[in-house]
C-alpha cells in the first residue's frame, strides 16, 4: 500500500473520562500513554490516587503522563502520589486548530498536597490552544523529577495563559527547577 492508505493509531490512554465525576482511592499503573485524561469535565474532584508508570527497570513508555486536565473547569486534584515517565500533573486545553475552534479553556484548577516521584514535573502545555486560566499548584513535594514547574508550547499550539500560581513546592534531586519554552518541538513549519 502507498502512504495514502496507511492508518495511524496512537497508543491508548489508560483512562479517559469526560463527564463530571469524583475519582478516588484507586491505583493505576503501566499506561502506554497518558494515564488519566480528563477532557471537557466540569466539577471534577480527584483524590487518594497512586499512579505508577515507572517499571522496575526505571523505564516507562513515552508520554506516560500522570494526569492530564484538558479543557476542564472547576477541578480539584489533591492528596495523590504520582511516579511517572513524563509530566506528573499537566494542564492542557485543546490542540492546534481544534483547540481554537472549540475554544473551551481549562480554568479554576487546584492541585494541592500531592507527592511526585519520577517524571517531568508539573506542567502547563504543550497543548493550550483553547487558553488556560487560574491554575494553582500548592503544597507539592517532588522527588527525582526532571524539572519542577514547567510551561511548554510550540508553534500553532499557543493560547492565553493567565493566573498561574506556584506555592509551597518542595523539591529534592530535581534536574531543572523551572522550565519554560515556546519551541517545545523545534523545526515545525
Amino acid at each position: 500500500c502507498g502512504d495514502e492508505h496507511r492508518v495511524f493509531h496512537s497508543r491508548p490512554h489508560l483512562v479517559m473520562l469526560v463527564r463530571g465525576i469524583v475519582f478516588a482511592n484507586i491505583t493505576v499503573e503501566e499506561s502506554p500513554n497518558w494515564t488519566l485524561h480528563f477532557a471537557w469535565v466540569t466539577s471534577l474532584h480527584v483524590y487518594g490516587l497512586r499512579v505508577h508508570n515507572v517499571l522496575p527497570s526505571g523505564q516507562s513508555g513515552p508520554n506516560a503522563d500522570g494526569i492530564d486536565i484538558d479543557c476542564s473547569q472547576d477541578v480539584l486534584v489533591e492528596n495523590n502520589y504520582f511516579d511517572v515517565g513524563d509530566d506528573a500533573l499537566c494542564v492542557k486545553s485543546g490542540v492546534n486548530y481544534l483547540g481554537r475552534k472549540f475554544g473551551r479553556p481549562s480554568k479554576n484548577i487546584l492541585f494541592r498536597n500531592n507527592i511526585i516521584g519520577h517524571g517531568h514535573g508539573v506542567t502547563i502545555g504543550s497543548e493550550m490552544s483553547g487558553d488556560i486560566f487560574n491554575v494553582t499548584f500548592e503544597n507539592l513535594e517532588m522527588h527525582n523529577t526532571g524539572c519542577g514547574p514547567r510551561m511548554k508550547a510550540e508553534r500553532g499550539r499557543g493560547g492565553v495563559v493567565d493566573g498561574i500560581t506556584y506555592r509551597n513546592i518542595t523539591a529534592y534531586d530535581v534536574g531543572q527547577m523551572v522550565q519554560m519554552t515556546l519551541a517545545y518541538h523545534s523545526g515545525i513549519p
